[in-house]
């Protein structure tokens, strides 16, 4: 239990702060409300219940050889980012007020969120450094993971859900025009703002 304890709150303390993740989870929301922002939370969970695979089972060796590859995934999904930061920045709202919404399989921003999570270096060396301090590996059974898992899905869910919440709070509250062209060049600011910090880690 102890264990399970320590995991959890380096995890919170990696995790919570405003970093690409946490703040593309919380340009999503702001640009097209709560709902919109769980693709991508739910896309960068199951990067990081991999990695966390990888490092129990002793296997991180693995992603060192398709190193190449996950930089290629970084970048691409940082010019995504930047990408559709630009557009909230230079777009335009519609004749009822409403922020523009693109029309795109809410799919796609999962599997970025997926692959900017699997492919950050810095969440790699995290798990790497922290699993052997709270697992014994010479002993790592099914059940470790487990427990793990569930200890890692309910911290990030929390920290997602609280972002995408405050977001989709500050964007209910805008109802004037002008008060949502800024709120729009907000949420772009800071999807361009974590498309560079992807591309600089």
């Amino acid at each position: 239990m102890g264990s399970l304890a320590l995991f959890a709150l380096a995890f919170l303390a990696s995790a919570a702060p405003p970093g690409p993740d946490t703040m593309t989870v919380f340009g999503r929301g702001v640009k097209g409300g709560f709902r919109t922002a769980l693709p991508f939370a739910s896309g960068v969970l199951i990067a990081k219940l991999l990695l966390l695979g990888l490092a129990l089972f002793g296997v991180a060796e693995v992603a060192e050889r398709f190193e190449t590859a996950f930089v290629v995934v970084k970048f691409a999904g940082a010019a995504y980012l930047i990408v559709i930061g630009v557009r909230s920045l230079i777009g335009r709202e519609i004749d009822n007020g409403e922020l523009e919404v693109p029309d795109r399989p809410l799919s796609r921003d999962a599997l970025v969120g997926f692959g900017l999570g699997v492919s950050n270096p810095s969440a790699v060396v995290f798990y790497v450094a922290l699993v052997p301090n709270v697992v014994d590996l010479d002993a790592v059974t099914p059940g470790s993971y487990i427990a793990l898992a569930v200890v890692l899905t309910a911290c990030w869910a929390a920290v997602a859900v609280a972002y995408a919440g405050l977001a989709g709070r500050l964007r209910a509250a805008m109802t004037s025009a002008t008060a949502r062209r800024r709120l729009r060049r907000a949420s772009g600011a800071t999807m361009v703002g974590a498309g560079v910090l992807v591309a600089t880690r």
